[in-house]
């Protein structure tokens, strides 16, 4: 599976495919730059969430397709883990998790590894 296979296919919203979409190429493209455009991607998803604009979310998501995706597509738990909570939220709260969670990788780039992970593989 592709990132693309999964968006289109499973209803993804367009803020959420930006968002994981930068999150899952940012070590084979554009580096922290790609970091930076997924957090905008999802403040901008919570911003919209918070205003009534959407309301649910709309992605009917395949776990099992998820997982071969993260798999073939060789995510990084780190990164698999936020791409699942933008994939799958409930509400802004859970995206609100996901963005501090991304904020923590961000920096983690930058300083070195955090505790924030557990490689649970």
């Amino acid at each position: 599976y592709q990132h693309w296979d999964i968006v289109s296919g499973m209803g993804v919203g367009y803020l959420e495919g930006c968002s994981t979409k930068y999150l899952q190429r940012w070590r084979k493209k554009n580096g922290k730059q790609d970091l930076y455009k997924s957090q905008h991607f999802l403040e901008k998803l919570i911003e919209m969430i918070e205003c009534g604009a959407i309301p649910k979310n709309k992605a009917r998501i395949n776990r099992a397709i998820l997982k071969s995706f993260y798999a073939d597509a060789k995510i990084p738990y780190p990164e698999s883990v936020i791409i699942d909570m933008i994939f799958t939220w409930k509400n802004a709260s859970h995206l609100k998790l996901a963005l501090k969670l991304l904020n923590e990788f961000i920096d983690e780039q930058e300083c070195g590894p955090t505790t924030a992970y557990v490689n649970q593989e």
